[in-house]
């Protein structure tokens, strides 16, 4: 099934004795004609079926035979498959409404915040039984994004936001398994014919009211240019021009100081809630207290690598630090829950700060616990979770301001 796949995507032709006795056991499979493998770990039938239907479609060698009992149920690969069938069938207003029900189930299993692009549940794409995996998944995805995006503007639009995930699926410069870098060479190579015009050289400019700026392409390096924003008052239209040779991508982001009214969400999710552990007053705080912080994050997607902080009022200790006089007694109590745990923890003097390796889609706390030493009042900037090599993928709280008593 790889191979004829393979062979399908990149036009290499098969000698017609081998690739005819391929195609009828993918029939026999298809039809049911072939015993049951009882080794494979889960419920395999359906979407082996569905994945042969669509090679035996795009080889022209059946019609539609099997169909999904609930596009929910099936994993992103079996929607790929299915997508598959109903492209290589004449278009009608039945096969086009079933076209769009896959493509937006098929939207719903990944998550884009900024330029990254994560499935949802990337444990579910790992079926080594039948040689998928989540590269393999990702580039197939991309393969049909960029032929969905022939016809379709709204696929044109995110075929390259896909490609770019699936680039950054790479580890070491490869992916992790034998199919995930055939389909992802595969992929790139026919998203370069697709939607790239050759490499890129020359001089790309960028104005922003009154402010220019201009990069040249050196050895292929895309360059990274910031430009101020307009004056008060002063409104200005980013413009881009490229002079040379291909058509480069940009990638445009926004930075700027603004205070949090409302906590801000992108790919992860950060609450804080502060407890009295020890308090001389009851609803004041004052130096000596001792309090305790727990910080509910959630993530939309699997995360690898992400760091949560949360400032402290100065001259505060936090207790766990393991010196002499802290009270042991004081952090009882303190919880984790949820299938993220720290891979280490900074007790800094300022701020509090866990990292995290990976972090599954869903929800998890961790608590810890301070003790107030000085008076005063101070205004804490917003707590904040962020996947340390995808800044754009964060959750942020709001600033607080803490009082404390003599």
């Amino acid at each position: 099934m790889q191979l004829l796949d393979l062979a399908q995507a990149k036009g290499w032709p098969v000698p017609e004795p081998q690739r005819a006795r391929m195609l009828d056991a993918l029939d026999a499979l298809l039809q049911g004609r072939l015993a049951a493998q009882d080794w494979a770990p889960r419920n395999y039938l359906e979407p082996q079926q569905l994945a042969a239907q669509a090679t035996l479609v795009e080889h022209g060698r059946a019609k539609i035979v099997v169909r999904p009992r609930a596009l929910d149920a099936l994993s992103a690969q079996s929607l790929v498959d299915w997508s598959r069938t109903l492209m290589a069938m004449p278009a009608n207003a039945e096969r086009d409404a079933a076209l769009n029900e896959a493509g937006a189930q098929l939207r719903s299993r990944f998550d884009v915040q900024g330029t990254r692009l994560r499935w949802r549940d990337e444990s579910a794409q790992h079926w080594w039984w039948f040689m998928w995996s989540g590269d393999s998944t990702a580039a197939r995805m991309a393969l049909l994004a960029q032929k969905w995006a022939e016809t379709d503007a709204a696929w044109k639009a995110d075929a390259p936001l896909i490609t770019q995930g699936l680039v950054g699926r790479q580890d070491a410069g490869r992916w992790g398994t034998t199919t995930g870098n055939a389909w992802s060479t595969v992929a790139l190579r026919r998203f370069q014919q697709q939607f790239e015009a050759g490499p890129v050289d020359g001089v790309t400019r960028a104005a922003l009211g009154r402010t220019t700026r201009e990069a040249a392409w050196a050895d292929a390096k895309a360059p990274d240019m910031l430009l101020p924003w307009p004056g008060q008052g002063a409104q200005g239209t980013l413009q881009l021009r490229h002079e040379g040779s291909g058509k480069p991508w940009a990638t445009i982001s926004t930075l700027a100081a603004v205070r949090n009214t409302q906590p801000v969400a992108n790919g992860l999710v950060v609450r804080r809630t502060v407890t009295p552990v020890e308090q001389k007053r009851k609803g004041q705080w004052s130096v000596g207290d001792v309090y305790r912080v727990r910080l509910d994050l959630e993530s939309t997607a699997e995360q690898t690598w992400v760091v949560v902080r949360d400032a402290v009022p100065s001259g505060a200790s936090q207790l766990g630090r393991g010196l002499g006089r802290e009270s042991t007694l004081a952090q009882r109590g303190e919880r984790s829950a949820g299938w993220a745990w720290p891979s280490h923890i900074e007790r800094a003097t300022d701020s509090y700060r866990a990292f995290f390796r990976y972090v599954p889609r869903g929800s998890w706390s961790v608590e810890y616990s301070v003790r107030l030493n000085n008076a005063g009042e101070f205004r804490l900037p917003p707590v904040r979770a962020e996947a340390m090599y995808a800044p754009e993928v964060f959750g942020e709280g709001t600033a607080q301001t803490m009082t404390v008593k003599p």
